[in-house]
């Protein structure tokens, strides 16, 4: 028996021994891939490890480019491998290839090598995917395929309200739509995966839907009027329905429908005309002269449509029934908008009295006397607060036949001229007087060429739109208010306040006299050889200096200089010379 079991045991040894040296043979015989092995679908039988390397190499870039599509019902999402985190180790995927057939074990070995002579070896490659990578690009896949639950909606065509029905939803199940997608990648090899989906019901009920459709349906079945005073702004239910937004809310107590009104809607659909009949200007706080005296005419703000607040009015009241008149309705609500003067304002600036005043004379029935009163007119009740200036052509503006200004008598590059405002000079130089004899501060101004024998010599200012301007600065504590009046031969500036400095006046004597020249002027229309007189000329020019002396209540005193030079009037005469 033993002698049975020792010969079996050295039969069994020798066996092993030839198919050892027998594999170490075939190991020597053969360097590169075994026949019949494949790798990801390829046959890399008998090729040496450089070219299975280029194969391999090219098989990793094929399947990074590869692309998967998910899809749920008409929408789909599409990734490359390499987007969803797929990779292939090529050094592993060739040493994995290399391996078969030159095992450790010696019998795996030899069964490879039998196996190559005549059946096939597939070498699985060396795949992964980065699981962050792939999360990632699911979350995303999941996000874009999801269907959101779309609850009842309202919307206005019109006066009509339409309902749109709800829809259910789908979400995307996460965790299965992963596992599919990578077994698409690493084992199936579908380019197509049906994303996996969970069914999400609108939560609200069909009593739900039929309150919304009558609330809805009221909010345009009647008129909207918003009021102030005597006038009104009235929606009609087409105008309603345009303005309207609907919102479904969920409370405690179950959904809620709201209306939500659009301010800009809302601001596009009212009429301009009743907007301006619903709103007023603030009135600023005046001082009259009434009785002989001045009296504050109170200030009172003003009222603004604002388009925000009424849509919020029109939102509440298309909840509401209509009333007996078939109509909803409320105050308007805007608002207030503050006066630029009010009345402490102008109580405080202390006009009690009359500061100054100042009168000059002239012809009646002229057309510079239209001109003359439309001018004052303009200019009567101009307040001016402490440290303001005022500008008669800021406050006229230019003088136009709109304005009720006509023709008149002017002085232009040195000769009189007839302008539409011509005039005017004679308020300029009655305005001036009277802010002289005020005390206040002369900004600006700017006196005739020639001495005009109807004003104070030195004393007097001319005025033309845009450029030569009479400017007073209300330099007192007190506020300073504009007073005119007129005759048929006579304009009148008075300025009401408080006095508030002594006012002296000291005239110097004219000087350095200038005799009239005589210009000429070629007029072809004129005979040959003849000329005419067009201008007569007139006095002679000088210098004059006037000084102003200012006591003031504190004590001080102040003394100004105005130089004036006056031009000789010109003598101008036409010709036509041969």
């Amino acid at each position: 028996m033993k002698r049975w079991l020792l010969r079996g045991a050295i039969v069994a040894l020798g066996i092993v021994f030839v198919l050892a040296v027998g594999l170490v043979g075939l190991r020597a015989a053969r360097a590169d891939v075994l026949p019949g092995t494949r790798v990801g679908g390829i046959e890399v039988g008998g090729m040496d490890r450089a070219t299975l390397q280029q194969v391999v190499s090219r098989l990793a870039r094929r399947r990074m480019s590869e692309k998967v599509r998910v899809t749920r019902g008409d929408k789909a999402v599409t990734a490359t491998n390499a987007q969803l985190g797929y990779s292939m180790d090529v050094t592993a995927t060739v040493d994995a290839v290399y391996e078969r057939g030159r095992q450790t074990n010696p019998l795996e070995a030899l069964a490879d090598h039998l196996r190559a002579f005549n059946g096939s070896t597939r070498v699985p490659p060396q795949e992964q995917i980065a699981p962050n990578e792939l999360a990632a690009w699911i979350d995303e896949a999941a996000n874009a395929l999801r269907r959101r639950v779309q609850e009842p909606t309202v919307t206005f065509e019109g006066a009509e309200a339409v309902v749109t029905p709800a829809r259910a939803g789908e979400r995307v199940r996460k965790e299965a739509l992963r596992r599919r997608v990578r077994r698409a990648v690493l084992v199936a090899r579908d380019d197509v995966v049906q994303a996996p989906t969970t069914t999400l019901e609108p939560s609200t009920t069909p009593a739900e839907v039929r309150q919304m459709r009558a609330l809805a349906g009221r909010a345009v079945a009647a008129p909207i009027r918003l009021s102030r005073g005597d006038a009104a702004l009235t929606l009609t239910p087409e105008q309603i329905g345009a303005t309207l937004r609907v919102e479904r809310s969920t409370e405690d107590d179950g959904p809620v429908l709201r209306f939500r009104a659009d301010a800009d809607a809302l601001a596009s659909v009212v009429d301009d005309a009743a907007v301006d009949a619903v709103e007023s200007e603030p009135v600023n706080a005046s001082v009259e002269i009434v009785g002989g005296g001045p009296e504050i005419t109170p200030s009172a703000p003003g009222f603004a449509f604002v388009p925000g607040k009424a849509a919020k009015q029109v939102a509440a009241l298309a909840r509401r029934k209509p009333g007996d008149d078939g109509t909803r309705t409320a105050q308007l609500r805007g608002e207030s908008v503050a006066p630029e003067t009010t009345t402490a304002e102008v109580r405080e600036l202390g006009i009690t009295e009359v500061v100054s005043s100042f009168t000059t004379e002239h012809d009646c029935c002229e057309s510079r006397v239209t001109n003359i009163h439309r001018f004052a007119d303009i200019m009567d009740g101009q307040l001016v607060k402490p440290g303001e200036t005022i500008s008669l052509n800021g406050v006229v503006g230019k003088r136009t036949t709109d304005k009720g200004f006509v023709g008149g008598g002017a002085i232009s590059g040195g000769e009189y001229v007839e302008q539409v405002g011509g005039g005017v000079s004679q308020f300029a130089t009655t305005f001036f007087n009277a802010a002289w004899f005020g005390g206040y501060d002369i900004v600006d101004y700017k006196a005739h060429s020639y001495y005009i024998s109807r004003y104070p010599m030195g004393r007097e200012s001319t005025i033309n739109y845009p450029n030569v301007d009479v400017k007073v600065r209300n330099n007192s504590p007190y506020g300073l208010l504009v007073k005119t009046s007129y005759t048929d031969t006579s304009i009148t500036v008075t300025f009401w306040g408080t006095e508030w400095v002594a006012v002296d006046t000291i005239a110097g004597e004219a000087s350095n006299f200038t005799s009239p020249e005589t210009i000429y002027q070629e007029n072809n229309d004129l005979p040959v050889g003849s000329e005419q007189v067009v201008q007569s000329g007139g006095g002679q020019g000088f210098d004059i200096v006037v000084t102003r002396v200012l006591d003031y209540s504190d004590g001080g005193s102040e003394r100004e200089e105005y130089f004036t030079r006056y031009l000789a009037e010109a003598r101008v005469v036409e010709r036509n010379t041969p």
